[in-house]
């Protein structure tokens, strides 16, 4: 599957918009991106985020690989948000 850099770009952005420092984020956080960029690439940008180590926690996903919950980015998650951000300007 062709990772879509703008969807990427945006889960993580919504995670970081979205953590706080005691509850862990479920999938539903997404509901806009799915009807944007579809369920499958939304799941697929978070599995390649995990397996940059942009997310914290333990592995977010089940054992059929869809997406748990994570509580937050990693340091080379927020990292990654700052850079592109940076690039904008």
């Amino acid at each position: 599957m062709k990772l879509d850099w703008d969807c990427f770009y945006n889960v993580l952005q919504t995670i970081e918009q979205h953590s706080t420092t005691t509850s862990n984020l479920p999938f539903s956080i997404f509901g806009g991106l799915q009807k944007e960029y579809g369920k499958d690439q939304v799941e697929y940008c978070l599995h390649q985020a995990y397996e940059a180590d942009l997310l914290i926690g333990d592995d977010p996903f089940d054992a059929q690989g869809n997406f748990i919950s994570t509580s937050d980015l990693s340091l080379k998650g927020h990292q990654f948000l700052a850079d592109q951000d940076h690039n904008k300007e």
